[in-house]
């Protein structure tokens, strides 16, 4: 049986005038604090369906994303992403009830064609606790559908 993910981890369109952004919503739903990795770097992604199932030995970033044309090909990651070590300001303690939100422009990794629907989804992972306690594993967002580059509705 799978061990329970005290929060939820969910996926949302953001404002931008320039391209398409999302907004990481974290909820910390038990009763107990949690602390959770918000370095939230962006890596390599995969193809639809084969969001990473388990941990990896090696993790260089927290956040993959899926992004692709409905019912159509994944969008190729644009970008050779350097990150910096973690640290511990890299840790958050979330209340129960608090929630975290930070918006991450997808613009930046993908190269979007407008007026073109989206499909996009999100893999948060974590597999260090750094001598903080922090919750260790993965998580898959909701899926966001029908998104359009250069408009604010979905």
């Amino acid at each position: 049986m799978e061990p329970s993910i005290p929060f939820s981890f969910q996926i949302e369109r953001a404002p931008d005038e320039n391209g398409l952004c999302v907004k990481l919503r974290f909820s910390n739903r038990s009763s107990s604090t949690i602390v959770l990795n918000v370095r939230n770097a962006v890596g390599e992604t995969r193809t639809l369906g084969q969001l990473p199932k388990a941990l990896r030995e090696v993790h260089l970033h927290e956040l993959e994303f899926v992004v692709a044309e409905e019912g159509g090909e994944p969008l190729e990651f644009m970008v050779d992403v350097k990150q910096r070590a973690l640290a511990k300001s890299d840790f958050k303690q979330l209340a129960p009830d608090q929630v975290f939100e930070e918006a991450i422009c997808l613009s930046t990794y993908f190269d979007f064609r407008e007026d073109t629907p989206y499909q996009v989804q999100c893999a948060y992972m974590n597999g260090e606790s750094f001598g903080v306690g922090a919750w260790t594993g993965l998580v898959l967002s909701n899926i966001l559908h029908h998104v359009i580059v250069g408009r604010q509705g979905m």
